[in-house]
This record gives structure tokens, C-alpha cells and sequence, in this order.
């Protein structure tokens, strides 16, 4: 049922263009369609289970294509005496479609009568066309020398870009199930979807520009501490002009200014400590910047404050063990309800603990393994989500563990196996997505040298 097929090609070139100066150029084709799968509904607040093989929906009338080309050009010069200059252009040409004929509610438990099973989810269906253009500079000026009789590096950078989109959004009429509803015995379905626009479909082209300025000092004072200290000013502004009749063309623009802070210390040549804090913003109109509503145009970002500490310790030669402790706060954030609408909920808090293993017991095989807690939940209750409500999608407790071991000279093997405990499906917190564990295996072989 389901198809995927992706190619791409991907030629560069690098030029020497004097002692001091290089300039690489590349390009960059990319496609890429395939079967949209949008996966099992819930019964009973957890996945129906037993159908892990069926596909809910019509696949032939669901699937998404995209074709991308990426010019790329990049320019390094070394003026001496530790200055450095480098340059960073992207121009992305993006063209995206996405059709999906899916399930949109819950499978329904089972009646006494008139149905003795139960009776399986709606089905609706849309598509979305997206074409999209980037063009992206970034300009660095690096000094790497000492000032004052201290070690330092000092960063310097500008960073300029435009994005213009074109977004449209057509829902879909099925016109053959009864009642929109797809049978649980066989809830794959060929269906006839008529596609039309209504009051809420997206029909717009916006324009996004921003621009940064940026400084960070790596300072190493002494061979035992080193200090990074910066900060960024960005100025960000969305314009959307909407198609659709007495819809008016809607504008922001945000300000930002973030900073950050780490530190690290060395007691030792095996061991080290560390501590950072950094601010990050994403406007209202999401990480795609594909639209503004009358209240997104008013919100103020997300705010993203996180704070780590952590330590690196290698006991004896081979063995690398890392640890960190971290906080991440996000302030006015979104998120999407079972019932597929943007929310806000306010305030969430991330705590977490990542350990982490690495060890070479001989030279041929390699050892690693990681164990992660998060506990992420809601910490001011709005209307959509109480405090209290844990955030989607993020499992209390991961592990992971791969070796890696050299048969012969040509051929090695690996053997890895990741486990997630549950988590929930949305904010609601109504559907539970059970804990999993998964096995992982690989072959490398060594071909010829060079190859």
C-alpha cells in the first residue's frame, strides 16, 4: 500500500582562489514522493490495537511530493594574524504538495446494540500546496588571537534573509461513505473526494525578512577555565497578504534580543565541568511562517530559556562518560488539540537528566550507550490545558544502547536497541501511545580505500 520514492543529486566545487582565499560552490536537486501515512486512530484513550499493518484512509488519494533545488555559495579568506572572514548564501527553491484522505476522530467502543463491534473512525480529507523561496546570507568576521596576553576567540556576524511563500488549502467532500465513516473491519477505503476551499482554508502569499546581528567571545583565561559569552539582536517581520475576499492583509514584526553564557572547567586533563544558559524566540506565526490570524497577529513569541549543566569524565583510556542536568521553560507556547486547532497553553517546563557511556574495549570493537529521564508538564493552566497536563510526544524515560564490532579487515557489524516508555498523543492527554522498544542492525563493508 504504502510508497515512497526519493532521489537526489548533489555536485560541488571548490576553488583555491589565491594562498588565502577559497570558494565552494554547490547545487543541490532533491525529490522526494511518497504514501502519507497519518497512522492508527484510539479506542479506549490508547492506539486500536492489531492494526499495526492497515492503513486508515484511501492510500491512493493520500500522498505528498516535493522538488527542491538549492544553490549554495560559500567564501573563506584569511587576512593573517588571526582574522578571518567567511561568507554563507543559500538560495532554496521549495515546491511541496500534501494530500491526505485520513481518519479525524476515534474509533467508537462497542455497543450492545445495533453494532456488535466497534465502529471505526470518520474519515476527511484535504490537500495544501506550498511554494516556497529562501535566500539566506550569513557573513562572519573571526579573530583568533590573543588580546590583553589572554586566549580568545572573538566572533563577529551579520546574518540577512527572505522567505516568500505561496500557501493554499483546499478541503475535501467525500462523496461515496456513508456518513464518513470507515468501517473497522476494513477501514481502508477507496473513496471519490471532491476538493473545494471553504471560510477557513489557508489562501495566501507571505513574506518574511529578518535580520541579525551577533557577537560571542570565547575567552581561555587560564588552561583549566574557558568562558563563551554572546549575544544576538534579531529584527524579524511577516506579511501576509490573503486571496480570500475581506480578509486583510496582516503584519508584525518582532525584536529579539538573545543572549548566552557557558562555562567550562577543566581540574583536570580527563575531566571537565560545564555550565550554560541561553534565550531563544519563535514568533507566533510557527516555525513555517505560513500565515497570521487576528490572535497570533497580537501575541507576543515564545520565549525559550534553558539552563545545563554537565560534566565529561574519561576514568581510563576508552571510556568517555558524559552527564548533563537541564531545564528548558517556554513561555506562551502552542500547540494543536485532538480536534486539530491551535491552542495556547501558556507556560511548560522541561527538567531532564542525560547519562551517557562510550567505550573502545580493543580497537576493533566499540561500545555506547545512553539513558535519558524528562519530565515535561504544563506549568500555567489556561482554558485549553490545566497545569499539571504533561506536554505530548516526550517519554519519561529512554535508553539506548549499539556496539559495533570488526569482523575482518573488510567487514564490521553492529547491533544496537532503542526503548521509549509511554507518552501521551496530545495536549488533551486522552489517547496514551504505549512504550516501545526496538532492534537495530547494520553491515559496513570497506570496499577499497578511498571508496
Amino acid at each position: 500500500i504504502v510508497d515512497l520514492e526519493r532521489y537526489g543529486i548533489n555536485p560541488t566545487v571548490g576553488i583555491e582562489a589565491g594562498e588565502n582565499t577559497r570558494i565552494d560552490l554547490g547545487y543541490e536537486y532533491f525529490h522526494d514522493r511518497r504514501t502519507t501515512d497519518r497512522g492508527v486512530p484510539s479506542l479506549n484513550g490508547r492506539p486500536v490495537e492489531g492494526r499495526d499493518r492497515t492503513f486508515f484512509g484511501d492510500p491512493d488519494d493520500s500522498f505528498s511530493k516535493a522538488d527542491v533545488n538549492i544553490l549554495t555559495f560559500g567564501l573563506r579568506h584569511d587576512f593573517g594574524r588571526g582574522l578571518t572572514l567567511r561568507n554563507r548564501t543559500l538560495y532554496g527553491d521549495y515546491d511541496k504538495f500534501y494530500q491526505n484522505v485520513y481518519p479525524t476522530s476515534a474509533v467508537l467502543p462497542a455497543q450492545v446494540t445495533p453494532i456488535p463491534l466497534p465502529e471505526g473512525p470518520t474519515i476527511g480529507a484535504y490537500n495544501s500546496r506550498n511554494d516556497r523561496r529562501n535566500l539566506i546570507s550569513q557573513t562572519d568576521l573571526i579573530y583568533d588571537a590573543p588580546i590583553g596576553g589572554v586566549e580568545q576567540t572573538l566572533l563577529v556576524g551579520v546574518e540577512l534573509g527572505r522567505q516568500k511563500s505561496r500557501n493554499q488549502r483546499l478541503s475535501g467532500t467525500i462523496a461515496n461513505l456513508p456518513g464518513n465513516r470507515a468501517p473497522l473491519i476494513d477501514p481502508t477505503v477507496d473513496v471519490d473526494v471532491t476538493y473545494g476551499r471553504v471560510t477557513s482554508d489557508a489562501d495566501n502569499r507571505t513574506r518574511a525578512t529578518f535580520a541579525a546581528i551577533y557577537l560571542q567571545d570565547q575567552i581561555r583565561p587560564t588552561d583549566w577555565l574557558e568562558i563563551v559569552a554572546g549575544i544576538r539582536f534579531d529584527s524579524f517581520k511577516l506579511t501576509v497578504n490573503d486571496e480570500r475576499p475581506a480578509v486583510p492583509t496582516r503584519s508584525r514584526r518582532d525584536q529579539f534580543v538573545s543572549p548566552r553564557l557557558g562555562l567550562v572547567l577543566k581540574p583536570d586533563e580527563n575531566l571537565s565541568f560545564y555550565a550554560s544558559y541561553s534565550r531563544s524566540y519563535l514568533p507566533q506565526s510557527g516555525d513555517q511562517f505560513s500565515g497570521l490570524s487576528q490572535t497570533t497577529e497580537a501575541l507576543k513569541p515564545e520565549r525559550f530559556d534553558n539552563y545545563e549543566i554537565g560534566a565529561k569524565w574519561e576514568p581510563v583510556r576508552g571510556l568517555l562518560a558524559t552527564a548533563a542536568l537541564y531545564q528548558l521553560d517556554r513561555k506562551n507556547t502552542q500547540a494543536r488539540d485532538q480536534q486539530d486547532r491551535v491552542v495556547l497553553t501558556g507556560r511548560t517546563r522541561v527538567r531532564g537528566l542525560e547519562l551517557g557511556l562510550e567505550r573502545s574495549i580493543s580497537d576493533r570493537w566499540q561500545v555506547s550507550a545512553g539513558y535519558a529521564w524528562q519530565d515535561a508538564e504544563i506549568t500555567e493552566t489556561t482554558s485549553a490545558a490545566p497545569a499539571g497536563r504533561k506536554v505530548p510526544l516526550v517519554p519519561k524515560h529512554s535508553f539506548s544502547m549499539w556496539t559495533k564490532y570488526e569482523m575482518a579487515k573488510p567487514l564490521s557489524l553492529g547491533l544496537g536497541v532503542i526503548s521509549r516508555t509511554k507518552s501521551y498523543a496530545s495536549i488533551s492527554n486522552g489517547v496514551t501511545l504505549p512504550g516501545y522498544t526496538r532492534v537495530d542492525a547494520a553491515a559496513y563493508y570497506k570496499v577499497a580505500k578511498g571508496v
